[in-house]
C-alpha cells in the first residue's frame, strides 16, 4: 500500500506547479536594488501580480484623463476671462504688452544725453512712468529715456498742457474744448465739452476733473472716474473755479474758487469727499485772489493766495498762515514742503520760500530773474532762470549749472534732471549715467 502522504501518489491533474519567484517578481515594477522582502511584499499588495504592460497602461490612461481634464478647465477659465473682461483685451493693450517685451532688453539705467524732439509751436513736457511726454500744438509724443520714440498721437491744441498720474496722463489746453487721456501705449479717450476748459487735475488712480461751465452755471467742475464716466458735477452760479486738486488716494477733491465781494476778490477753498455734495470743510478769505491748492496724503490741505500761504488739517482747522507781499511766479508741493516763488517790487530776482506744513521756514533765498520753471529734484529745488540753480533746503547749498539754449522747462524724477526746449531734451544730472 502506497503512503497517501507521498507526493508521487497524487493524480497528475491535481498537481500544482511551483511558482517561479523570478517570473513573479518580474510582474512588479522594478524595485530598488537594496529592497528587501518586506518591500516586495508591499509592492505585491499594492499592484498585484499583473503583467508589466498592464500596470503602465493603467498609469498612461490616468495621465491622459488628467491631461484632458486640465485642458477642459483651461478652456473654461479662458472663456470666463473673456466673458467678464473682454473690454481689457484691446489692440492697445496688446501693443503695450509687445512694447514692454521689447523694452525689457534695454538697460534700466540707459539715458541719452540728448533727445531730439522738434515740438511745434507751444510745448509742454511731463514724465510718465519713466518716459518723457512732449506735447506740441499738433499732438503728443512719448519717448523712452534712451531717446527712442514710442508713439505719436494727434490732437490739435493751441496751448497744450500735460497733467500726469500713476495711471493716465491728461492733455488739454486752457480756453479750448477738447482734451485727451493717454497711457504708455496710445490715446485712450478724446473728449469735447460744450464749453471751454479752464483747468484740470488727475488723481493717482486715473480719475480726473475738468473746470468748465454749463448753460445753467457760470462755473462747473466735472468729475470723471478712471473709466472715463462722468460721476459728479460741482457747480457755482456766483463764483468761478480756478483750481482743482485730488488727494493721493483719489477719495477727496479740493476746489478753489473766487468771487467779487464789494469790489474785492474773495477766495474760497472747499474740500469734498468724492461723490459727496456737502464739503468736509470750507474756508473763505476776503481781499485775496487764489493761486493754487494741494491735498496731502493725511487729509491736510495747503493753500496759496496772492497774499498768504497756509495749511489746514483734515477737519479744516488752521495749522498755520503766513502773509507775504509780491507777485506769485510758481508754486510747488511735495509731501514734506510747499515752495512759493514770487517777485518783489523793491528787490531784483525771484524769492524762493520753502516752508514745512507746520509753518517752519526751511529755506528763504533769491534765485535769478525771469524764472521759467521750477521742480523738485532729489529733495532739492531746481530753478530755471538765466541759469539753472539748485537749492538744497537741508544745507542751504546752491549749485549753478549752465542754461541750455532755448530752455523753457525742467523735468525731474528720482534719478535725473532734464532741461527742455522745443528742439531737444538735455540731461543735466546725473552726467555719469549718460
Amino acid at each position: 500500500m502506497k503512503d497517501e502522504r507521498d507526493p508521487s501518489s497524487a493524480k497528475p491533474e491535481e498537481r500544482r506547479p511551483t511558482p517561479d519567484p523570478a517570473k513573479q517578481d518580474a510582474a512588479l515594477p522594478a524595485a530598488p536594488e537594496n529592497a528587501g522582502d518586506d518591500d516586495l511584499e508591499d509592492l505585491r499588495a499594492k499592484f498585484g501580480s499583473a503583467r508589466p504592460g498592464e500596470y503602465y497602461t493603467k498609469v498612461s490612461k490616468r495621465y491622459r484623463s488628467g491631461k484632458i481634464l486640465l485642458i477642459l478647465l483651461l478652456i473654461a477659465l479662458i472663456l470666463l476671462i473673456f466673458f467678464f473682461g473682454a473690454s481689457s483685451f484691446t489692440y492697445a493693450n496688446l501693443r503695450y504688452l509687445a512694447r514692454n517685451l521689447g523694452e525689457a532688453t534695454l538697460g534700466s539705467g540707459e539715458r541719452a544725453a540728448e533727445i531730439a524732439i522738434g515740438a511745434d509751436g507751444n510745448a509742454d513736457f511731463a514724465l510718465f512712468k519713466g518716459k518723457i511726454a512732449v506735447a506740441g500744438e499738433s499732438g503728443v509724443s512719448l519717448y523712452r529715456p534712451s531717446g527712442k520714440e514710442m508713439y505719436t498721437e494727434k490732437l490739435a491744441l493751441a496751448a497744450p498742457r500735460l497733467i500726469v498720474s500713476d495711471r493716465y496722463y491728461l492733455l488739454w489746453s486752457a480756453g479750448e474744448n477738447s482734451y485727451g487721456v493717454l497711457n504708455a501705449v496710445s490715446m485712450l479717450k478724446t473728449g469735447t465739452l460744450d464749453y471751454p476748459i479752464y483747468g484740470a487735475a488727475v488723481a493717482e488712480n486715473g480719475s480726473y476733473a475738468l473746470i468748465t461751465k454749463t448753460r445753467q452755471y457760470q462755473s462747473s467742475v466735472f468729475f470723471y472716474d478712471r473709466n472715463f464716466k462722468l460721476k459728479t458735477e460741482y457747480n457755482k452760479s456766483d463764483a468761478y473755479f480756478s483750481s482743482v486738486a485730488f488727494s493721493e488716494d483719489g477719495r477727496k477733491i479740493a476746489l478753489l474758487s473766487f468771487s467779487a465781494q464789494n469790489g474785492f476778490y474773495r477766495t474760497t477753498l472747499e474740500v469734498y469727499g468724492i461723490g459727496e455734495t456737502e464739503p468736509v470743510f470750507s474756508r473763505s478769505f476776503d481781499k485775496e485772489f487764489p493761486v493754487s491748492c494741494f491735498l496731502l496724503p493725511d487729509g491736510r490741505a495747503a493753500l496759496i493766495t496772492d497774499a498768504a500761504y497756509s495749511c489746514y488739517d483734515a477737519a479744516g482747522k488752521e495749522v498755520f498762515r503766513r502773509s507775504y507781499t509780491g507777485s506769485p511766479v510758481k508754486t510747488l508741493y511735495s509731501a514734506e514742503a510747499l515752495v512759493l516763488l514770487f517777485t518783489e517790487e523793491d528787490r531784483s530776482g525771484t524769492r524762493v520760500l520753502v516752508s514745512s506744513y507746520a509753518g517752519e521756514t526751511l529755506l528763504d533765498v533769491y534765485a535769478g530773474s525771469d524764472v521759467q520753471d521750477a521742480v523738485f529734484y532729489d529733495g532739492k529745488i531746481a530753478v530755471l532762470s538765466l541759469v539753472t540753480e539748485i537749492f538744497d533746503p537741508r544745507t542751504g547749498e546752491r549749485t549753478v549749472l549752465d542754461r541750455e539754449k532755448g530752455a523753457i522747462a525742467l523735468l525731474a524724477d528720482g534719478e535725473a534732471l532734464y532741461c527742455c526746449s522745443k528742439e531737444r531734451i538735455s540731461l543735466l544730472l546725473p552726467k555719469e549715467d549718460s
